[in-house]
């Protein structure tokens, strides 16, 4: 793939994040005019306003790339790959989903566990979030899937004793890691 198909894709994937972050500033900046807090308002519309500065220059320079791309000779499926709808991966955060969903190239957000919501700022600290919950209710079913065959990868054990920096991540109240 060439770097100008991965930097397109990278353009349209900030875009998706730029519109999550300017939703939840417009969530924060609802809450401050709630709570009458005039000066966290205006910080967050000067946030919103930087973000929405960013989003347009991006879609400048991908109305400049698709011009570009119209005369070049590019094959079909590349053409293909460069219009990708990222908005029919986006996850709608207020209604519950199911683990059986197909949530490829969605970010998570939250999740329930014991009807409590956690928030949660990608999947792996989904995972991190869950096994510590876990191991407040049963610190002794991690040992159980220590070595477990149906827990470990081609090349890597999903949880283990031993902790390998940047990579895993400690279960409170076990000796155990997830990685």
């Amino acid at each position: 793939m060439s770097s100008e198909v991965v930097l397109l894709y990278a353009s349209e994937m900030l875009l998706s994040e730029l519109e999550s972050a300017l939703e939840a500033l417009k969530t924060h900046r609802i809450e401050a005019t709630q709570n009458d807090n005039d000066s966290e308002y205006e910080r967050l519309k000067e946030y919103r306003d930087v973000l929405k500065d960013y989003k347009q220059n991006i879609h400048t320079y991908l109305d400049y790339t698709a011009k570009e791309n119209k005369t070049e000779t590019a094959s079909d499926s590349e053409k293909n790959k460069l219009l990708v709808d990222y908005s029919k991966y986006k996850v709608d955060n207020n209604k519950p989903h199911l683990l059986s969903e197909n949530f490829t190239h969605t970010k998570i957000c939250g999740f329930m566990f014991k009807r409590t919501k956690f928030a949660v700022n990608g999947w792996k600290d989904a995972l991190t979030t869950l096994c510590n919950k876990i191991a407040q209710v049963s610190p002794e079913f991690f040992s159980s899937l220590i070595g477990n065959p149906d827990f470990q990868g081609r090349k890597l054990r999903y949880f283990s004793n031993t902790y390998i920096a940047e990579r895993s991540a400690k279960i409170q109240n076990t000796r155990a890691c997830s990685h």
